[in-house]
């Protein structure tokens, strides 16, 4: 699952050669399983914010970051406008609503990080912080009534959706 999830950020130039460089330094680690476990996953994790920077910078990142903010304010408004359709062609539960919206907004966030990718390398990336920075950031203020196992799904799921979708893209363009 690291591997998976440090292949998402990583250009197809890179992906091989730190995973590498990753699966031998943790063999020299196995002394301790555990411990090599754990220092696995805080290398893949300490490495995605760098990974995420470097592919936002090249060229002109104010393109790379306009187009991650356009992206997810489509993505949005689709979700709004999807979950504003669910309310009034169907009368749900409760739960069942919420359950719905949260499967509308992270189809919405996949489908938008594909589309962001396709139209400049690295903006699904510079999307995918952005749903983590607004989701906490919503979280933080205890913005709407939505429950908080739904907040938590989102706030995992939101940005892996969104670097799933640019994954997509970069698969179906290989």
């Amino acid at each position: 699952m690291a591997n998976w999830l440090l292949s998402c950020f990583l250009t197809a130039r890179d992906r091989e050669e730190v995973r590498g460089d990753l699966v031998e330094e943790f063999q020299l680690r196995t002394q301790s399983p555990g411990a090599g476990w754990f220092w696995y996953w805080g290398q893949v994790l300490r490495s995605i914010p760098p990974i995420v920077w470097n592919s936002v910078r090249p060229g002109c990142w104010i393109r790379t970051l306009a187009v991650a903010l356009a992206a997810y304010i489509v993505a949005g408004v689709i979700e709004f406008v999807a979950d504003a359709a669910l309310s009034r062609l169907l009368s749900l539960d409760a739960t069942v609503h919420t359950v719905l919206s949260l499967i509308i907004g992270l189809a919405t966030m996949l489908a938008s990080g594909y589309i962001a990718a396709r139209l400049r390398p690295g903006a699904n990336a510079a999307m995918g912080v952005i749903v983590a920075i607004a989701v906490a950031a919503l979280m933080a203020a205890q913005a709407g009534h939505v429950p908080l196992w739904y907040q938590i799904a989102f706030l995992f799921a939101g940005p892996f959706s969104v670097v799933a979708g640019g994954a997509l893209f970069a698969r179906r363009k290989a």
